[in-house]
């Protein structure tokens, strides 16, 4: 996991959401759940915690220029 770096986080759908556009391009991503300490910490009350997308360092630069696409595509609808 050295390699990877976190790009996003956010709930499970805006992360389904950007994982499989990722993935549709390509771009090797991995989703990571918080754990349960640091849900507990943060108050988080759903059962869906918050997540994270991680890409490899290589692709970094791409995926969040992917991102910022999606989310400015999200936030004008």
């Amino acid at each position: 996991m050295l390699n990877y770096i976190k790009v996003f986080s956010g709930n499970f759908t805006e992360v389904q959401r950007i994982f499989n556009e990722l993935k549709s391009l390509n771009i090797c991503a991995i989703i990571r759940e918080k754990s349960m300490v640091d849900r507990l910490a943060s108050s988080a009350s759903s059962n869906q915690g918050p997540q994270q997308i991680l890409v490899h360092k290589e692709e970094h630069n791409r995926a969040i220029t992917i991102i910022k696409d999606l989310i400015a595509k999200y936030t004008k609808n």
